[in-house]
């Protein structure tokens, strides 16, 4: 990827630059600095973070169970509905990959204590020119206030089939307050569709904020790559306008010991074991 790529960020386009490489740092056990870097710039690009053959095997799985083929999709011009599929998250390949040792010990390491995530899972398949708009995922999980995501593509996603977009350092940046006081304190629905999103176009983030202080990053994802978010970084998905279906999904991460957001019934520690959540505890 070049510097300065025109990106299509949902409806309208915007120039990124690539994203910043945290995978020797992972190798390096380098938790300090991962930290560091998640709060400076408010992701964690890690490449072949999990096993590429267990990512590969999820996405046959998939395929098979959606009744699709790897290729055109242009007759699927809408998303294809998997986040409603949750049967088809908790499968066994599909799970081994979105509840792997890896996650649990990595996320863990970063918040510097033991975690759990939300059975939920967010399941997406992407056909063609759909995309995710322009968003922050404390919107969609709330209580904790230390929770992050794993967004995890599932296949080898090039910038054309609609890879994660982030607006580096959004999180932090002055230029952001208001909106985190405004959009950034709201409550919506979990499941992470249109009714959570602040834009579809995001090109029209400039005419929300200084636009000198955009800095949008995005990459081509291999399998077994994984993209660790902060939970007030905004970021969508860029287009998919590859012909092709894109596979990828979010996973929410927090401390097993904070308040859990009561609209997600079940949750799993690393030994996958369900735990409830604070309505059924009551």
């Amino acid at each position: 990827m070049v510097k300065g790529l025109k990106v299509l960020a949902g409806k309208g386009e915007v120039n990124a630059s690539p994203m910043r490489d945290s995978t020797m740092l992972w190798i390096e056990a380098d938790i300090i600095e991962l930290t560091q870097r998640l709060d400076r710039d408010g992701y964690l690009w890690i490449r072949h973070f999990l096993p590429e053959k267990g990512v590969l095997q999820a996405r046959a799985f998939l395929l098979q169970a959606l009744g699709q083929a790897d290729g055109p999709s242009s007759e699927k011009r809408k998303q294809i509905g998997l986040i409603s599929k949750q049967h088809l998250a908790l499968s066994a390949p599909v799970l081994a990959v979105l509840e792997s040792p890896l996650l649990f010990d990595t996320m863990g390491q970063l918040m510097g204590t033991q975690v759990v995530t939300p059975a939920y899972k967010w399941l997406r398949a992407v056909g063609d020119h759909e995309f995710t708009g322009l968003h922050i995922d404390r919107v969609f999980m709330g209580r904790s206030a230390r929770m992050l995501t794993a967004w995890i593509p599932l296949g080898n996603i090039p910038i054309d089939q609609g890879p994660v977009l982030v607006c580096q350092a959004s999180h932090r940046s002055r230029a952001f307050e208001r909106l985190r006081s405004t959009y950034g304190q709201s409550s919506v629905g979990k499941d992470g569709t249109l009714s959570g999103w602040l834009t579809d176009d995001g090109a029209s983030l400039q005419h929300l904020v200084n636009p000198y202080s955009l800095d949008w990053r995005t990459a081509d994802m291999q399998a077994g790559d994984v993209v660790i978010l902060h939970p007030d970084v905004m970021h969508m998905s860029a287009a998919n306008v590859s012909g092709s279906i894109r596979l990828s999904c979010d996973t929410r991460w927090q401390p097993a010991l904070d308040p859990r957001d009561p609209c997600f019934r079940v949750w799993h520690n690393v030994d996958g074991v369900e735990q409830k959540g604070e309505r059924e505890r009551m």
